[in-house]
């Protein structure tokens, strides 16, 4: 039992109910508890004074291997180091403060760059790795050799863990982090497809549900059909992630036999039938359940909570494993035809699901614009019209936001209504165009004269809008707004944002 588990009861229940037992451990740390139990005359300091002494000697240090136990020397740094002395002092607001998407920015630039961090910044990145999983594949390029030695002295930083750039593939393989496995595997894939899908296969049985993604995931280089069988099988993973990704890869097979298999399915369900003068397209849910289905990873019982019944359900799966494009040829619609004619179906909602769900796969341009052109808000709310346009090009997304802007109502506020799909649909590293910062710069500086105060939420849309926005734009952008931040953290936390994108000169 841990130091720390024979606090938690009077934790729990509270010291009025139960006095804060003294942990029995020998040494600087049994005398140091005994001090804070004894120094404090109520329970509750008591408790509190053990608890910190046990807190700071967890961060201190942490169990201390015997000596021989951290395994052989770091290997030679092949990366430089950040030297610049305006980036350095930057650092460490960097690392502890600065917004996410600054902190993806400026790594993205320093790997790009092909550089390291320095050693004395390996610690706070690896916990902010640690704390920030989304951080971690921006993070673990920058840590060095010394840095993926240190990640193997802490089981909390196992995770970047890694061997050498040059080590043999045997080695990069059975000992590399999950990024340098990554790596190895698109390379391979790349060059021989069988063989990295043979090695992936050889490992799988080995791997997490979260690894098993990350690897499955590189199949997508080098895809072909000798890759179907494995990508059945996956279907039936334990885990929802490795399924949703072979789902993923298998959609981007037109020819194989899952993408004839889910046609046939589908094909069952459509039938024409003439009306006046023309032939329309009539939709009918399945009956029941096939078994045999259940193969290809459809489930045969609706979610409790789902909003579809039971045959849409059904539908909603058929639906989800057809690559957008089989309607159209199936068909001989349009996108938009498409999009109309389910809206006059009695499953509308199956389809618009699945086919939303299909696109976030396969981002089908013709499909997202139609979507975004076609659907009322009812249809395809901002949440979900946001990740379609995050599917679109750079250029193309602009001007939907763009036209958002300018049907506005005068007293509207674009950081709560605009900003905040831009933001979802921006991808890490990236900035807007200059032409864009401008107008939207044009429109804040509009709002902002009809307004005097921000409150929490638009600061931090604010914030994030500094990471994003053209380098041309940003200096504008704090004259505007830095008055009315004046005397709070807000104002230090934007002089910082533009301090650290001037010093990286993005």
């Amino acid at each position: 039992m841990s130091l720390w588990a024979e606090l938690i009861p009077a934790a729990m229940v509270g010291t009025a109910r139960q006095m804060p037992p003294l942990p029995g451990t020998a040494g600087e740390i049994g005398e140091t508890l005994q001090a804070a139990h004894a120094a404090a005359p109520a329970a509750a300091g008591k408790l509190l004074g053990m608890a910190a002494v046990l807190a700071t000697c967890g961060r201190a240090a942490g169990p201390q291997p015997a000596p021989g136990e951290y395994g052989a020397a770091a290997d030679s740094e092949s990366l430089p180091a950040i030297a610049e002395p305006a980036l350095l002092a930057l650092l460490p607001w960097l690392l502890q403060e600065a917004p996410l998407r600054l902190q993806q920015l400026v790594f993205i630039d320093f790997a790009g760059q092909g550089r390291r961090l320095p050693y004395a910044m390996l610690p706070a990145a690896l916990e902010l790795a640690r704390a920030n999983v989304a951080l971690r594949e921006f993070i673990q390029p920058l840590l060095g050799a010394r840095g993926r030695w240190l990640a193997g002295q802490n089981p909390a930083w196992r995770f970047a863990a890694g061997v050498g750039e040059s080590a043999p593939e045997a080695v990069l393989w059975s000992e590399g982090s999950t990024a340098q496995r990554c790596a190895l595997l698109r390379a391979e894939r790349q060059r021989d497809p069988a063989a990295g899908r043979e090695r992936l296969v050889a490992t799988l049985a080995e791997l997490h549900a979260r690894e098993r993604g990350e690897l499955l995931a590189e199949l997508i280089h080098g895809l072909q059909l000798a890759d179907e069988p494995l990508l059945l099988d996956l279907l039936r993973d334990r885990a929802r992630e490795v399924r949703d990704i072979a789902r993923t890869l298998l959609l981007r097979l037109p020819d194989g036999e899952f993408a004839a298999r889910a046609g046939e399915r589908m094909a069952v369900c459509l039938h024409q039938e003439r009306r006046l003068l023309r032939k329309v397209w009539l939709l009918e849910a399945p009956e029941a359940f096939v078994p045999a289905w259940a193969n290809d990873g459809l489930v045969a019982d609706r979610p409790k909570n789902d909003s579809l019944g039971e045959r849409a359900w059904w539908l909603y799966q058929l639906a989800r494993q057809l690559a957008p494009g089989w309607w159209c040829a199936h068909t001989g619609l349009s996108p938009e035809a498409l999009l109309h004619w389910a809206q006059g179906t009695d499953w509308v909602e199956a389809l618009l699901r699945a086919w939303r769900e299909t696109l976030l796969l396969t981002a089908d341009a013709p499909w997202v614009e139609a979507m975004l052109a076609v659907l009322p808000a009812k249809l395809l709310p901002p949440a979900a019209a946001a990740e379609l346009l995050a599917l679109l090009p750079c250029d193309k997304r602009e001007k939907y936001w763009l036209a958002s802007l300018r049907e506005l109502p005068e007293t509207a506020d674009p950081l709560l209504l605009v900003l905040p799909k831009i933001l979802v649909a921006h991808e890490p590293g990236a900035m807007l165009s200059a032409g864009f910062s401008a107008d939207l710069l044009a429109h804040l500086v509009a709002h902002a004269e009809r307004q005097t105060t921000q409150a929490y939420q638009q600061r931090l849309w604010l914030l994030d809008l500094s990471c994003i926005i053209h380098p041309t734009v940003l200096p504008q952008l704090l004259d505007v707004f830095g008055p009315s931040l004046a005397g709070t953290p807000w104002l230090h936390a934007f002089e910082q944002l533009l301090r650290t994108r001037q010093a990286l000169g993005r």
